[in-house]
């Protein structure tokens, strides 16, 4: 469904330029669900931006159901990620909306908004009675249910969760992949999870790529079994975590 062929992203400034990823390839299959790691400055973020079409690699191919995202025009880039659903690091809820509204925002923006679309999200997150609360009422884990059924109300293809977990205790973060597998599940929904932490990676994804510094590490299918791990290089540690 998903294919980097050789990208490469660097950025340049008057006097500057950082490669950020180096000539990575990697395929995401329909309905997988699909782990990116790595510590800080790994390149994470960049890969996140190119899987959403935010940005396009400086070379390579990133090809979509077949379809070279760099052959389309803006308005194809931009029909392109209304099949894309993002759950965002630090949740971005509307303070000042209801949680009803903030579910419905992705519709209104494309000027079509159906009551029982963003209804049966809230209910599919068990948030249906708290329709009419305000961010400020919930706690962090009803906020992320909320933020997953903005993401599900458009009925994406693919599903792209940046940490999605980071600031959650730990039934929380159970609770919330729990949701996640339940969406793959029932819609054969497509999930991208970008995250640092190898435990979710390991409860929650089919494979994962191991990113470090830009290059590509490995990509490994992931043993669903209690970790323990006595390496001390992250790439390694991941690996054998994520493996075992």
């Amino acid at each position: 469904m998903i294919t980097f062929q050789n990208v490469s992203k660097t950025y340049h400034d008057t006097k500057h330029s950082k490669v950020a990823l180096s000539d990575i390839s990697f395929h995401i299959e329909k309905s997988e669900i699909f782990g990116i790691i790595g510590e800080s400055g790994a390149g994470k973020s960049t890969t996140l931006k190119l899987l959403n079409a935010l940005e396009l690699p400086s070379s390579g191919q990133i090809i979509l159901d077949g379809t070279n995202l760099r052959t389309l025009s803006k308005k194809q880039l931009t029909d392109t990620r209304k099949t894309i659903g993002v759950i965002f690091q630090n949740i971005n809820l509307l303070k000042n909306k209801t949680v009803y509204d903030n579910v419905a925002l992705p519709l209104k923006i494309r000027g079509k908004v159906s009551k029982e679309d963003v209804e049966a999200a809230l209910k599919f997150v068990n948030m249906f009675d708290h329709a009419h609360k305000y961010p400020r009422q919930l706690s962090g884990g009803e906020k992320q249910r909320v933020a997953i059924a903005r993401a599900l109300v458009t009925k994406p293809d693919i599903l792209i969760c940046d940490e999605p977990t980071s600031a959650l205790d730990q039934h929380t973060t159970f609770e919330i992949l729990e949701v996640l597998k339940q969406i793959n599940q029932e819609f054969q929904t497509t999930i991208v999870i970008v995250t640092h932490e190898l435990s979710v990676a390991k409860a929650l994804c089919n494979r994962v790529a191991i990113l470090e510094k830009g290059n590509l590490i490995d990509v490994i299918s992931v043993n669903n079994t209690k970790p323990k791990s006595t390496s001390t290089s992250y790439s390694d540690w991941a690996k054998e975590v994520l493996e075992q």
